[in-house]
């Protein structure tokens, strides 16, 4: 009779016909697990889902922690896992977003891509689009249960965008940003040139500036690009040029 299969004790997991579980050696079964693709709308559903089975299997570290050195009597375990969640990653991921990570060395460098790419942090744009489609959310025909579950992805989405923070000075930026949104998205598709100059500076204006600035703009009966870049010449001043890469916020 073959002994029993007993799996690597140091990974703390138990053998199970129905449970996909991490083995010492290279193993594929889990890759199955996620079922949330990331796509370029769904990075917070993709990243609860991917945290939460990594905790499971705890494997998570792969993502949190930077590799130990080469002669680091762990390196080796290490090495095994981060392929595995590397392979996790790539299949969880559509094949448009996926391929460009093919080449990222470890899971912690595709996880880290993904949330600057994705998340959508300190992007105004993103940041913009959420708070106005919050803000003009209603009900209307849609049932009261389906409703709220849109109602607080808005509110975690910008939670994610505009994290809580105990730095005042961070959080009075914030607040200061979300005037400067709202001041720029109620000013009308005329002032279309203007938001784009605003979000892609490599620096945020304060609301008054940016008041002052769209007064500047005023010259014309239409913004066009020609009339905007003529008249806004003189409203950024030396020390306003947009930051390299569409700027900061872009």
């Amino acid at each position: 009779m073959d002994p029993p299969i007993v799996d690597n004790p140091s990974l703390g997991q138990t053998s199970s016909s129905s449970t996909p579980i991490f083995h010492s050696s290279g193993d594929a079964s889990f890759l199955p697990m996620i079922t949330v693709k990331l796509d370029s709308s769904n990075y917070m559903n993709w990243k609860v889902a991917v945290e939460v089975y990594l905790i499971d299997k705890r494997k998570v570290y792969t993502i949190r922690r930077d590799p130990p050195a080469a002669l680091d009597p762990t390196y080796e375990q290490w090495e095994t896992d981060d392929a595995h969640i590397r392979s996790l990653l790539w299949q969880s991921i559509i094949p448009q977003i996926s391929g460009t990570m093919m080449q990222l060395p470890t899971a912690k460098r595709i996880w880290d891509h993904t949330a600057v790419i994705f998340s959508g942090v300190g992007n105004l744009s993103r940041i913009s689009a959420t708070y106005s489609a919050w803000m003009h959310l209603r009900r209307g025909d849609t049932p009261l249960s389906t409703y709220y579950g849109q109602f607080v992805s808005h509110c975690q989405q910008l939670d994610i965008f505009l994290p809580l923070t105990t730095d005042l000075a961070v959080a009075a930026r914030q607040r200061d940003q979300l005037r400067v949104v709202q001041f720029l998205e109620t000013l009308g598709p005329e002032f279309m040139f203007f938001r784009q100059q605003i979000y892609g500076s490599g620096t945020m204006p304060s609301l008054e500036e940016v008041y002052q600035r769209a007064q500047q703009c005023l010259g014309g009966a239409s913004l066009t690009p020609a009339v905007f870049y003529g008249h806004a010449t003189a409203a950024y001043a030396v020390g306003d040029r947009p930051a390299r890469g569409g700027g900061m916020f872009g």
